[in-house]
């Protein structure tokens, strides 16, 4: 019974990590369509711009408006 209230506290203690690291954004994205996941990744943001550019239809949706923040990010840093 000892075990078993030791590997339930350890439980609950992994869960709040990872609910935590999770909404601290401490955990790198996968997700195509983060604007972060673009800004981590220049050259897949460079196409998606070019496409996004000749398809400005889209430009204030999905793919295309990640790709667009994450490259007003970058040259934001850049300018400091």
């Amino acid at each position: 019974m000892r075990y078993f209230g030791m590997l339930l506290t350890l439980a609950i203690i992994c869960v709040l990590a990872y609910i935590t690291f999770r909404s601290l954004g401490l955990t790198p994205s996968s997700d195509v369509h983060d604007a972060q996941w673009f800004y981590d990744h220049p050259s897949e943001r460079a196409s998606k711009l070019e496409y996004c550019n000749q398809h400005p239809d889209q430009q204030a949706e999905g793919e295309c408006l990640a790709a667009v923040t994450a490259q007003a990010r970058a040259d934001t840093d850049r300018a400091h």
